[in-house]
């Protein structure tokens, strides 16, 4: 007998992204929701910015790119249930500390980390069946194994159009990663 699942029988896993550049965690967001949404992985996943929207500064957004400027960005705001139940907090090129230490202090144990030094790591693991437990595992071991691996990315100049080429590459590359994800 098939079962069919439905995704509103299917728990919804949520990403918050926290990254110490305001345009980088709305626009990151927004990258990150659509390329889970072209790997047909978007409802399972749900993803927040830790930046609204409206606190960017029309001088921050004007730095980027012509084509990155156009992107409206449609992003979920991590409001305080969202930040107690995140499955894992992600930044691009630095993490927003005190958002992930806002979330340990909701006792919440999402594994935090700088998604661009995660990706290879996370894709050695597709070569054997994986589950969300064994991703959040191999997650926290990164993140433990390199505390301060994500400064390196922090001088990343967002007005250069293959940061956010790099940006969208990571964002397709967890989302196919994300798929492979069985439970």
């Amino acid at each position: 007998m098939v079962q069919l699942v439905t995704p509103s029988e299917t728990p919804v896993r949520g990403i918050v992204v926290a990254d110490a550049n305001d345009c980088v965690s709305v626009y990151g967001s927004h990258l990150l929701h659509s390329a889970l949404d072209a790997a047909g992985v978007a409802w399972r996943w749900a993803v927040a910015s830790a930046v609204p929207p409206h606190r960017l500064r029309s001088n921050e957004v004007s730095a980027l790119p012509t084509h990155v400027r156009k992107i409206v960005p449609r992003v979920a705001v991590a409001d305080p249930d969202r930040l107690a139940t995140a499955e894992l907090v992600i930044g691009f090129t630095e993490l927003r500390w005190p958002v992930v230490d806002h979330v340990r202090a909701l006792h919440c144990p999402a594994p935090a980390l700088a998604l661009p030094d995660f990706i290879d790591d996370g894709e050695a693991l597709a070569t054997r069946p994986l589950n969300f437990a064994a991703l959040s595992d191999a997650a926290m071991r990164h993140a433990l194994a390199r505390p301060g691996a994500s400064a390196t990315r922090s001088s990343a100049n967002v007005s250069d159009d293959d940061f956010w080429t790099d940006l969208a590459d990571v964002c397709a590359r967890f989302a196919a990663l994300l798929q492979r994800v069985n439970d």
